[in-house]
């Protein structure tokens, strides 16, 4: 979930709930055209001016990350896009930079981290 001051962007599963800020109705619901079976989108992401929204997705092994650009009339998908993340516990977008936390509940299992990906578009 990741709220602003136009509402709140919720994440569930394969989709997304954008609610209204004044009263916390639902303004729309977006689908993430997932392409693996079994994909499951654990977080959302929303940059400071609310012109895309980032969705991370974790298939078990990986997570993807899916772009949904709000500056159009219809939203529209981009991805996936790989990323070195194996599971995503937190993530949250500084300027054009998506910050993921990475951590195993075990650390003795694997070594997590904190991915940083520059989010330039057209450039």
């Amino acid at each position: 979930m990741d709220s602003t001051f136009n509402g709140i962007f919720a994440q569930q599963y394969n989709s997304y709930i954008k609610t209204w800020a004044h009263n916390d109705s639902i303004e729309y619901i977006q689908n993430i055209p997932t392409i693996y079976p079994g994909e499951v989108c654990s977080k959302i992401v929303a940059d400071h001016n609310q012109e895309y929204v980032v969705s991370l997705c974790e298939t078990g092994n990986e997570v993807n990350a899916y772009i949904t650009s709000l500056i159009s009339d219809k939203a529209f998908t981009l991805g996936p896009f790989p990323t070195e993340a194996k599971a995503v516990n937190h993530a949250k977008i500084v300027d054009d930079i998506l910050m993921i936390v990475d951590n195993e509940d075990n650390p003795f299992a694997r070594n997590g981290g904190i991915y940083l990906y520059s989010l330039t578009f057209g450039e």
